[in-house]
């Protein structure tokens, strides 16, 4: 994403492999990465911006953050931060939209992209970021922001499903909601996925 266009140069990592280096040795020790990394680092290469990340758990769900660094100052021009509910491999997929909205800030807003929801059940009633879309089917969702939007998927006699999808610009992303029976155990009556 950052390679699109004239506006930034990647530097490859083996550019900056000392300071990665030095940097994971604070982070053994229990440091967390630094601005002033980030500005060692825009030294090093010569550059003026640094984007750093983490990702950290919280409960069931990932949080993922990412910093536009003015290396000259240390100070954050951008911030994006988004929490995640969903297998650790999913948060690959928040890179590209939350790239554009750290470098391209409010103009990212108008970015769009839609969303094709697959439910096993008829009848289950589909949610999407608490908006009711109505009794599986559903049409496919146009016009969403891009970045992270939350589905939801109820019906009697199934356990609820939810997770969350990641829209990127210009593309339909296809969410194959699984329909899981809830039974009755013989010990008492505690619901159990089949």
């Amino acid at each position: 994403e950052l390679r699109a266009g004239d506006r930034y140069r990647v530097v490859a990592p083996s550019a900056v492999r000392a300071v990665l280096n030095r940097e994971a040795q604070r982070q053994a020790v229990g440091k967390t990465a630094s601005r002033e990394t980030a500005e060692l680092i825009g030294r090093l290469v010569e550059s003026d911006l640094v984007v750093t990340s983490s990702i950290a758990r919280t409960g069931d769900e990932w949080v993922f953050t990412l910093e536009l660094v003015d290396a000259r100052t240390s100070g954050v021009n951008n911030r994006q931060s988004v929490s995640y509910l969903g297998e650790p491999s999913g948060l690959v997929e928040l890179v590209r939209p939350y790239v554009a909205r750290l470098v391209d800030g409010t103009k990212a807003e108008e970015y769009r992209g839609q969303l094709e929801i697959l439910v096993n059940e008829e009848e289950a009633q589909v949610r999407l970021d608490e908006i009711d879309l109505g009794l599986a089917p559903v049409r496919p969702v146009g016009d969403l922001t891009i970045g992270r939007h939350r589905v939801s998927v109820l019906k009697d006699g199934y356990l609820p499903f939810t997770q969350d999808v990641v829209i990127q610009r210009n593309e339909t992303t296809l969410l194959q909601a699984p329909s899981r029976a809830a039974a009755q155990t013989a010990a008492g009556g505690a619901a159990r996925s089949q």
